[in-house]
Order: structure tokens, then sequence, then C-alpha cells
């Protein structure tokens, strides 16, 4: 069966789950089954899984996609809809990408019930399967109608991507412990290669934001006092809020400039940013383009100046930030705190109830946190040679860099960074 052509009808044989075996997931064997893709529990009576493996199949997906999307998509990751993966194979898939899209769907009499968001990438001379949407997506998940039905459609998800696609290692990077896999993933016992956490403001605590502000000590008070006395001395401060439209793409484009400095700066390098696919990803997405994904972008003024700016995404009752930055030359002033501030502000006033500062769990988050969602990154060797890249780069190599890097000072860095670009990576 080739990869273009894979599919599966259950509808064929009532008895799939007696060829496969029938030991449950919650014993050993059939855990240890499942995860090397030669066992799988019962199927449902007419379901029938297929791999979406071309732009043209992916695109004919969409209206089924969106009405799944909109009955089953967790509340905290916007990263699923369709609209976001349009706009993100419009920019990261094509020749010359090293990307193939491989999204497995499932179906139950025809009706869409199931989306593993997947592709497969070239890693040098090896082949991962991955979720969609890197660099720009910030948890990856699976959409899975929702009953008792929904741990078989996964388990029977897995099983088929396992015989089906050939690759060197599976990686699925930031998955929250509250997402639909995620207890799959443990199930099978996937090797963990990076924990961290994503901290979250629960704004329905509070009837209005003042109300919620209340939280804050007297030492953040004097603080953003100071401040905001700080920029009032250097221009007028003031807002602004846009939602989709060619003034969002700008504003969006801006913000990202001021990323990049300040990254730059520092002597950080981020390979998202990096990119050169990343800025037009945003652009697009914050213009809208007649596919919305919930994109807000806002910015905080000081005369004439941009001297902070957040891209964040609006799904269901929550937000989801994603890219925040300052101006450096306003860095004294602390402008990171008004835009955090403001934006909870417009998050309560429009009835949102969560904002979501998602991974990683830094501690100027965490001061304004109320609470934190594990975020693991999930692998898994199919080959010798994944194995090596698994165990000895994901699992053993990476963590031990990024210890390096955070032990060299951030005025070192900026210097090495600053003597040839491509020393920027090794500081």
């Amino acid at each position: 069966m080739t990869l273009n052509s894979a599919a599966f009808n259950f509808r064929e044989t009532a008895e799939f789950g007696a060829d496969f075996g029938q030991l449950p997931m919650g014993s050993k064997g059939g855990a240890q089954r499942l995860l090397a893709g030669s066992d799988a529990p019962r199927a449902p009576v007419g379901l029938t899984l297929e791999l979406v493996t071309s732009r043209a199949q992916f695109d004919a997906l969409e209206d089924e996609w969106n009405e799944l999307h909109g009955r089953v998509a967790p509340v905290s990751n916007p990263f699923l809809s369709f609209n976001w993966c349009w706009h993100w194979c419009n920019h990261f898939l094509g020749q010359g990408s090293g990307t193939q899209l491989t999204i497995l769907t499932g179906r139950r009499f025809g009706r869409l019930v199931m989306i593993w968001p997947m592709v497969q990438q070239r890693v040098g001379s090896m082949t991962s399967l991955t979720w969609l949407g890197a660099p720009v997506s910030q948890y990856g998940d699976v959409l899975a109608e929702a009953g008792e039905g929904r741990a078989t459609l996964l388990e029977l998800g897995w099983a088929y991507l396992r015989r089906e696609v050939s690759a060197d290692f599976i990686a699925l990077g930031k998955v929250r412990s509250d997402g639909t896999v995620a207890p799959l993933l443990n199930q099978l016992g996937l090797q963990i290669t990076r924990r961290d956490a994503a901290p979250f403001v629960d704004l329905g605590r509070a009837p209005t934001y003042d109300a919620y502000a209340e939280k804050f000590s007297s030492s953040h008070r004097r603080r953003r006092r100071r401040s905001q006395r700080g920029l009032e001395t250097r221009g007028e401060v003031g807002y602004i809020f846009q939602y989709e439209g060619n003034e969002a793409r700008s504003l969006s484009q801006h913000i990202l400039a001021l990323k990049r400095r300040w990254l730059k700066d520092r002597g950080i390098v981020s390979s998202g940013l990096s990119d050169s696919r990343t800025a037009g990803f945003f652009g697009d997405v914050a213009d809208g383009l007649g596919r919305p994904t919930g994109c807000r972008v806002l910015a905080l003024k000081c005369g004439d100046d941009i001297v902070a700016g957040e891209i964040s995404f609006a799904h269901n009752d929550s937000v989801s930030g994603h890219v925040m930055a300052f101006n450096v030359d306003y860095e004294r002033q602390s402008p990171g705190m008004f835009i955090t501030e403001d934006n909870l502000r417009l998050c309560k006033d429009f009835g949102y109830t969560r904002f979501d500062f998602m991974g990683p769990s830094e501690q100027h988050k965490l001061e304004w946190a109320d609470g934190v969602v594990e975020l693991n990154d999930y692998a898994m060797a199919l080959s010798l040679s994944g194995a090596l890249w698994v165990n000895g780069y994901l699992g053993w190599g990476r963590p031990r860099l990024k210890k390096l890097v955070n032990a060299v000072p951030q005025g070192a860095r900026a210097f090495i960074a600053k003597l040839h670009p491509a020393l920027e990576r090794l500081a």
C-alpha cells in the first residue's frame, strides 16, 4: 500500500479487532504491541481511516474539518483549525520544503470523526513523522470526536500510522497534558524528551478586570506607577488594537521586527523567527485573507514609537498569547508589564475567561499566572539512525546544550553573535 493511496475501510470486516489482537490497552502486552503498531482494539463498524498527502486533498477537507473542529477542538489550542493549517500550508509546504503532508483522517459511515494533522519531514538523511505546524504552532494535538469511543479512535489512529507511514522516528512536540492525545502517549510510554509548562491566567475568577487586579501585590502597583511616569515623560501613551485586515498585517510585522531586534541584542537565535517564511505567515494570519484564525494584534505606543506589542489568538472563551515583543530603547520603562495588563483587560472586556501565556514557563509569566499546564515533547525511534537521534540528541544532547548556552552570560552571547552571523547558533 503506497503512501498516497493508504486507506483501510473497516466496513469490510467487523473482525478487525480479532485480526490485530484483543488485549486491552490497560495491559502491558497490549500497550507494547500497540506501540509497535502490531495491535489495535476492535474497530467500530463503519470506520474508515485514510492518509491525506496532497494539497488538493487537504483543501477538499475544509468544510468537514471546520465542522469537526467546532465540535471537539481543545479549549486552549487554536492551532488545530483548518484556517490555521491552510495558512501554514501556504508558507511552509511546497517544492524544496522537505515536508510531505501525512494527515490521518477517520470517518464513521462517511462522517469525519478524527484528524491527526501530521507531516513527514527530512532531517538530514532521516525522515521524521511530526505535527503539522512547525515552527509557528505552539501546541500539537489530535481532533477526535468526544465520548466513550475516543480512546479507541486514537488507538486505531496510532496503529494505522505505525503500519502505513515509513519514518526513522516520531517526534510529537508541545503536547499539553490537558490535550486530547496526551493520555494515549502516556499510556504507550513514549519517551519524554523535554518537560515544560504553559502558564495561564484564570480571568473567570473575578467579575471585572479591576476586581481581578486586586490580586497584584503593592510592590507590583508601585512598580507600575513608576514605569508609567517614566513612559509619560517620553511621550503620550496609547494603545492600538487590530483584529484582521491590512493594518493588523502591518502591525504584526512591526512586532516581529521588535522581537528579532530584542533577540539579536541578547545573542539569542530563534529558528522560527529567523525563517523568512515566518513573517509572511504571521502577516497573512493577521490579515485573515478570508480564512480568519482569531488573530488579535495589540501594541503600546509612546509618542510616535511602538514600545511593545503582542500577537495572540482567540478561540472559544480563551485567548492564547503567541509573540510578545518590546522596544529595547524603552526597556527601563517595563513595557512588557503594560502590554500584558492591557491585553488581560481587553480579554475580560470581550468576555474571555482565560488567557494562556503558552510555554516555555518563564518567571515573568509565572508572576501573572494563576496556574500551569504540563507541556511535554514525546519521541519514539523507529530505526537505528532514529534511535541515535532520539536518544543522542533529543534525549541527551539538546537539554545539555541548552544548559550550556544558558550558562553563558547574556553580554557574552550578544558579543559572540556580533562577531559573525554563523556564530549566533553557538551562542
